[in-house]
């Protein structure tokens, strides 16, 4: 009888380590970024995440109902995610045809490819806005922080057209869980303001971070705008923004163009030709020595026109940081980037190989990657005061409407590459 029963234990231990072995089986899942989805004017790109990436691509299909039509209402990039070998996101993106009366559908997955099954999050719910709905929305969906930044929050009617309310209106901000950095620890809210005041009859606001530490692997910050009573989110509820911390010029750069775009700009808006006062080639350079972000020694080694700007070897120190808008790139708001804003002991002014006005003026700079990621520096020209003909008529027409200094919304960008 003992045998039986030290038998039948033996047995039923191996059955519930068997059950046990088949129910623990982990399958990963296949769910939908979030639950609901608003669109405006525009696109919005509906994310598919898994819990492991697969070893080979796989598409994931969807089925699409609701009263919102494809073609009248909106256009879908595909009709099935497609999930590649290594990667755990995937998105199809929705575009807004027409803005008129509000529309719903639902995104729904379909049958999971092997090895993978649906989540509770199998589905999503797109909200298409009607063309007097009210959105609010970061202006950009990722950003910078430096020493310190201002970041915009633009108000809209669903149709694109301005909303501007008609009393102060305030918009909340929060740190969102999926942030690496630490508040308090590697940037603050500046002042401690958290929210976004939008004055009467103005159609954006700004909301400010210091920058505080650097430190690897805890250098992104997700700001995420809270719900507000009357207002729907447009593309950008979140902010993703890198902590880089301030830039170091250090090196040496030569010459290479004066940016494109501001040269066409310069053409097409001014008639006016940036070749009268910069021009240049890549033997000429110039070099920035310094210890930290705040002081440098500066040297130019140039031949073409640009050394009638920079004179002499001198000191370059640090004021501040500004933010400047792109002009010549166009659009209603156009884009914003962050210059370091250094004042030099010895520059001309004048900008002229027989006209001398040396004297302390400042000048931007910032970092940035090309096509190719190359380091590019670009230099922003607007403490001067030109004496050759087309030039000298429009400093002379800026003091109607003048700047500090009086060509600030006037400037001339100029492109060096790294040498070392």
């Amino acid at each position: 009888m003992r045998k039986f029963i030290y038998a039948l234990l033996v047995t039923l231990v191996a059955i519930t380590t068997s059950c046990s072995t088949s129910d623990n089986t982990v399958v990963p899942q296949l769910n939908l970024g979030q639950a609901a989805y608003t669109l405006a004017n525009g696109t919005v790109k509906i994310k598919l995440e898994a819990d492991v990436a697969p070893t080979a691509t796989i598409n994931v299909p969807i089925t699409i109902s609701g009263t919102a039509a494809e073609g009248t209402d909106y256009t879908i990039s595909g009709k099935s995610f497609e999930l590649k070998a290594g990667e755990k996101e995937a998105f199809i993106t929705l575009t807004r045809v027409t803005v008129k009366d509000s529309k719903t559908l639902t995104v729904t997955l379909g049958a999971a490819p092997q090895g993978f099954e649906n989540g509770t999050m199998n589905y999503t719910t797109v909200n298409l806005l009607g063309k007097d709905a009210a959105v609010f929305s970061f202006e950009n969906y990722a950003d910078q922080l430096t020493l310190s930044k201002k970041y915009t929050i633009v108000l809209q009617k669903a149709d694109g057209s301005i909303y501007k309310p008609e009393t102060a209106t305030e918009f909340e901000v929060e740190v969102d869980p999926s942030s690496t950095a630490v508040e308090g620890t590697h940037f603050k809210f500046t002042n401690d303001v958290k929210a976004i005041t939008v004055d009467a009859g103005k159609s954006s606001g700004t909301i400010s971070l210091d920058f505080l530490k650097l430190e690897t692997g805890k250098n992104t910050i997700v700001l995420k705008l809270k719900d507000k009573t009357g207002f729907n989110y447009g593309n950008n509820d979140k902010l993703t923004i890198t902590i880089v911390g301030p830039t170091t010029f250090n090196g040496t750069w030569a010459f290479s163009e004066v940016s494109p775009d501001n040269k066409t700009w310069w053409n097409t808006s001014w008639s006016a030709n940036t070749d009268d006062l910069v021009t240049g080639t890549s033997a000429d350079q110039i070099k920035f020595e310094g210890s930290s972000y705040q002081s440098y020694t500066f040297t130019p080694n140039i031949s073409g026109k640009l050394k009638n700007y920079f004179v002499s070897a001198c000191t370059a120190t640090f004021v501040n940081e500004r933010q400047e808008k792109m002009q010549e790139e166009g659009g209603i708001h156009p884009r914003e980037v962050t210059l370091s804003v250094l004042k030099f002991d010895k520059i001309n002014t004048n900008i002229s190989a027989t006209d001398s006005k040396v004297q302390a003026a400042v000048v931007g700079f910032r970092i940035f990657k090309n096509d190719i990621s190359e380091d590019i520096l670009e230099c922003t020209i607007y403490d001067y005061e030109p004496t050759a003909d087309t030039w000298k008529d429009i400093y002379e027409f800026m003091k109607y409407d003048p700047s500090d200094p009086l060509m600030l919304t006037a400037p001339i960008r100029v492109y060096f590459k790294r040498v070392k």
